[in-house]
C-alpha cells in the first residue's frame, strides 16, 4: 500500500509539473508512439489461437498433442527471431516493418486459403503458415518496440509499458473478434488478421523512423542510475552481452517463466472441455481474455513503477521478483483447487506474463545497453519459444495417462499432475530471479565503490 501511494504521488507530481505526456520531448514523437501502439496491438494476433484450438481439432481430426504441436510451432515462428536483431540494426524501423508486413500477410493469407481448402489442407502445412505469420509479427513487434529509444531515458519504462500493454491486449481483442464475428470460421479469421497486420506494416513504413546510430537522444534530465555502465558493453562487439553469465541467467529465468505461463494459455480449450464436458462453458475464451486484460494492464503499471524505481535509485529487478512470485501463486492455486481456481489463476498468470514482457526488455536495455538492444532482446525472446516446447512432452504424457479409450479426458485429473510440476518449477524460477537480483545488487555496489575511490578529474 505504501509503495502504491508513493507511485501515485510521483505520477501526480510529474503531471502537475508539466512533465510526462506534456513534456515537449515526448509530444514531438507522440504520433510515432501511437502508430507503434497500433502495430503492437496486431502483432499479438497469433496468441488468440487458444480460442480456435478446438475448431482446429475438429477440422483436422487431431489429438490434444497434435493441436499443442501446431500452437508451439506457431509460437516458434514468433519467438525464434535472432535474425530480427540484425535486420533492425541495419534496416531500422522502416525496413523491419516492410519485411515483417510482407511475411505476416503472406502467412495469414496462405493459412486462410489452407483452412478454406483452396490449397493443401493439412495441419502440418497450417502450422508452418502460422509460423511464417509469427515471423512477420515479431518483425513488426520489434520495429514498434524500439520506438522507446526516441524518448528521454526517464520515460523508457512507461513507454515500453504502453507498447507492451497493447501487445498484451492483442490476444484478448482478437479473441473477442473471433468469438463475435468468426466463430467456427478459422479461414475468415486468418484473412482478418492478414489485413490487420498489413495496415500496421504500412503505417510503420510511412511514419516510424529508427533512432540514428551512435547519436544519443536529447535528454535534459539524464539519469544518474548505475545502469549507465552498460555503455561499456555497447562500445564492444554486437554480441558482447551474449558473453556474460548474467545474461544467460536472465535467459533461463525468462525461459522457465514463459514455459509455465503458456501451459494455461495454450490449453484453454482443452481445459474447458475437461472441466465442462457438456460444452456449456466459456472458459476457452475467458482464459485468454482474462490473461490478456490482466497482463495488458499490468504491463503499463509495471512500466510506470519501473521508471519510479529507477529515478528513486531502486533496482528494477526487485519488481521482477514480484512478477515471478505472482506466477508461483497462480500455479499453487491450480495445484490445490484446479476446478474452482482457473480464472483466479488466469488473473495472476496474466499479471506475471505481462510483467515479464515489460520488465525483461527494460532490464535488458538498462543492464546491457541500447546500441545492440535488437540483438540482445531478440535472443531473449527465443526463450519464450523454448519454454513451452520443454514442457510439451510432460504435459502430453501427463494428460494421456488419464485419457479414455477414444482419446478424450474429462475431469480435474487431466491436469492435476501438470500443475504440481509447474508449481515446483515456478518456485525454482523464483530462486533464479532472486539470484539474478543479488548479482546486479553486488555489481552496482562494486561500481559505486570504484567511482568513489577513483580520483576526480580536475
Amino acid at each position: 500500500s505504501k509503495a502504491t501511494v508513493s507511485v501515485l504521488y510521483w505520477f501526480i507530481d510529474r503531471m502537475e509539473n508539466k512533465t510526462g505526456i506534456m513534456d515537449p520531448r515526448v509530444l514531438r514523437n507522440l504520433h510515432k508512439l501511437i502508430i507503434a501502439m497500433y502495430m503492437m496491438g496486431v502483432s499479438g494476433t497469433l496468441y488468440a489461437y487458444g480460442t480456435y484450438s478446438n475448431d482446429l481439432q475438429d477440422s483436422f481430426g487431431l489429438s490434444d498433442g497434435d493441436v499443442t504441436a501446431i500452437i508451439d510451432t506457431a509460437g516458434i515462428g514468433f519467438n525464434v527471431c535472432v535474425w530480427v536483431g540484425f535486420i533492425l540494426n541495419h534496416g531500422g524501423q522502416k525496413g523491419t516493418a516492410l519485411i515483417g508486413m510482407i511475411i505476416a500477410v503472406s502467412g495469414y493469407v496462405l493459412a486462410g486459403m489452407s483452412m478454406g481448402r483452396s490449397i493443401g489442407h493439412s495441419w502440418g502445412i497450417f502450422g508452418i503458415e502460422l509460423a511464417a505469420s509469427g515471423q512477420g509479427c515479431v518483425l513488426l513487434y520489434m520495429a514498434a518496440l524500439v520506438t522507446y529509444q526516441q524518448f528521454p531515458k526517464e520515460y523508457h519504462g512507461v513507454i515500453i509499458g504502453c507498447l507492451d500493454c497493447m501487445f498484451g491486449f492483442s490476444a484478448g481483442i482478437f479473441t473477442l473478434i473471433y468469438d463475435s464475428a468468426f466463430s467456427g470460421n478459422v479461414s475468415g479469421f486468418m484473412y482478418c488478421c492478414g489485413v490487420s497486420v498489413g495496415v500496421a506494416g504500412l503505417l510503420g513504413i510511412i511514419f516510424l523512423e529508427g533512432p540514428k546510430k551512435d547519436t544519443p537522444v536529447e535528454d535534459d534530465n539524464k539519469s544518474d542510475d548505475l545502469s549507465s555502465v552498460a555503455t561499456s558493453i555497447d562500445e564492444g562487439p554486437a554480441y558482447g552481452a551474449l558473453l556474460l553469465p548474467r545474461y544467460w541467467l536472465l535467459f533461463v529465468t525468462f525461459l522457465l517463466a514463459q514455459g509455465i505461463a503458456f501451459q494455461l494459455l495454450n490449453n484453454a480449450g482443452n481445459i474447458s472441455t475437461a472441466l465442462h464436458p457438456s460444452g456449456n462453458s466459456s472458459l476457452k475464451s475467458n482464459i485468454p481474455l482474462v490473461m490478456s486484460i490482466s497482463g495488458g494492464v499490468l504491463r503499463f503499471i509495471f512500466g510506470c513503477a519501473a521508471d519510479y524505481f529507477k529515478n528513486q535509485g531502486y533496482r528494477v529487478t526487485l519488481l521482477f521478483i514480484v512478477v515471478i512470485a505472482s506466477l508461483v501463486l497462480s500455479q499453487f492455486l491450480l495445484m490445490v483447487d484446479f476446478e474452482n481456481a482457473v480464472i483466479a489463476s488466469a488473473v495472476f498468470t496474466g499479471f506475471s506474463f505481462g510483467g515479464q514482457w515489460c520488465l525483461v526488455p527494460l532490464i535488458t536495455s538498462l543492464e546491457f545497453g541500447e546500441r545492440n538492444f535488437g540483438l540482445n532482446w531478440s535472443v531473449l525472446v527465443t526463450a519464450s519459444a523454448i519454454g513451452p516446447w520443454i514442457f510439451r512432452p510432460y504435459q502430453s504424457w501427463l494428460y494421456n495417462k488419464h485419457e479414455d479409450s477414444d482419446g478424450s479426458c474429462y475431469g480435474t485429473a487431466c491436469y492435476e499432475d501438470l500443475w504440481v510440476v509447474t508449481t515446483v518449477t515456478s518456485a525454482v524460477t523464483l530462486a533464479l530471479v532472486i539470484t539474478f537480483d543479488r548479482i546486479i545488487a553486488r555489481r552496482e555496489k562494486e561500481i559505486e565503490y570504484t567511482q568513489v575511490q577513483s580520483p576526480s578529474e580536475c
